[in-house]
């Protein structure tokens, strides 16, 4: 296998396990938002968003180092610049909130003061990465850098501003989560009997036992992380005296790296993120129940939709089949009585007797008296009562001939 085979398997790769892993983070990431669960919602975001977005500049740019989308660039560099200090930010959120919850005086939180929480989680986890963002002007020489096999980074040299606002971040909040964590780690030893069925929740819908164990995979393996890239960076580039001149004559150029092969070690900071997310969450005992009772209504959605257009077909048919009945009903010819053209008159008697009016073949009427009973076509039992009425006005209906013998009787 020659090395840019390798280099193009380890490139897909990458692509596949950010996709995998973006999807993953996402689905506990929406069910904590929902449920007001902000410290692990924070961390939910950026790794969902980083993984996300790794994917897609790798899609893009596996091949070359074309300017295809200037303003997503622009977009996505600031959005990898700070996800380390927004990762370990809301790593703090969460130890805090173990540590308030296992600190001996611990007090349920009503809802003003759990909006409070939440929103100062928010407001820290997501609103002080995002501050530091303008700041990245001071020391990126260029607008954004396209690599090969990675796509659209952040460009920035060692400067007195890259370490005010972008590099010391990342290992200041990490110390404050070890400590934390490790205060949350001593409590829950010395009450474990009392902590056997994970004790007071505190409003929190996921087990203390379960963030406990999140903070401590995070701070003994993405802390350390953090420290050894940091310590990478400040090595590997020497460090420049700061000149703001020469920060402001090429913030427009774009830096081009069409020599990367494949993804490097510090690429995958975000999949170690999300890995250990999706371990701790995704597929915890409490997501499986929640999966199963999603699935379980979207089920009986499914069903109900069916049945309603069940219904409706059967109500469409019904229908359908009574206007056909209608239309035969309209078009079935009633039956009339032929009179033969010889005139038959009877001797007239009293002006009472009765006296009946014969008419040509060319008059159809109905007959005065008992009509001849014809064939008739099979009809429906609607009709069938039609035609019985019909023949009963006309048995009752008396002759012209009687009507005007009637009002005007002939003297003998």
């Amino acid at each position: 296998m020659t090395p840019c085979q390798t280099a193009r398997i380890f490139t897909y790769a990458y692509i596949f396990a950010s996709y995998t892993l973006a999807f993953l983070s996402s689905i506990p990431t929406g069910w904590f938002i929902f449920h007001s669960q902000s410290a692990p919602a924070c961390l939910g975001i950026w790794v969902s968003l980083s993984n996300l977005i790794h994917a897609i500049n790798s899609t893009i740019w596996r091949h070359d180092v074309i300017n295809r989308a200037p303003l997503w660039c622009d977009l996505t560099s600031k959005i990898s610049l700070i996800y380390s200090t927004g990762a370990i930010c809301s790593c703090v959120c969460i130890a805090k909130f173990l540590a308030f919850a296992m600190s001996p005086g611990a007090e349920s939180l009503n809802y003003s003061v759990k909006l409070r929480w939440d929103v100062g989680n928010y407001v820290f986890s997501i609103g002080f990465p995002i501050l530091l963002v303008p700041f990245s002007f001071l020391y990126s020489p260029h607008r954004f850098a396209l690599v090969r096999t990675i796509g659209c980074e952040t460009s920035y040299t060692l400067t007195w501003p890259t370490f005010m606002f972008f590099l010391i971040w990342s290992p200041i909040f990490g110390s404050i989560a070890t400590f934390y964590t490790a205060y949350v780690v001593i409590r829950l030893w010395k009450t474990r009997k009392a902590m056997a069925y994970d004790g007071p929740s505190h409003g929190s819908k996921v087990p203390l036992r379960r963030l406990t164990w999140l903070c401590l995979m995070y701070t003994t393996v993405a802390f350390p992380i953090s420290l050894y890239y940091t310590h990478v960076l400040i090595i590997s580039g020497g460090y420049v005296p700061y000149r703001l001149e020469a920060f402001n004559g090429s913030v427009r150029s774009i830096k081009y790296d069409p020599l990367k092969r494949s993804p490097a070690f510090n690429d995958a900071l975000a999949l170690i993120g999300g890995l250990v997310f999706v371990t701790f969450f995704t597929f915890s005992k409490d997501m499986r129940a929640i999966y199963v009772r999603g699935f379980q209504n979207f089920r009986t959605s499914i069903g109900i939709c069916l049945q309603r257009l069940y219904k409706r077909v059967r109500s469409d048919r019904r229908s359908v089949s009574t206007h056909t009945g209608d239309l035969e009903l309209e078009l079935t010819r009633i039956p009339e009585c032929s009179i033969n053209k010889s005139l038959h008159t009877k001797s007239i008697g009293s002006s009472n007797e009765d006296r009946t009016f014969a008419s040509t073949s060319d008059d159809r009427t109905l007959c005065s008296r008992t009509p001849h009973k014809l064939p008739h076509p099979q009809v429906s039992s609607r009709s069938q009562n039609q035609f019985s009425v019909i023949e009963f006005e006309a048995r009752e209906r008396p002759s012209f001939l009687k009507a005007f013998t009637d009002l005007h009787p002939t003297s003998r």
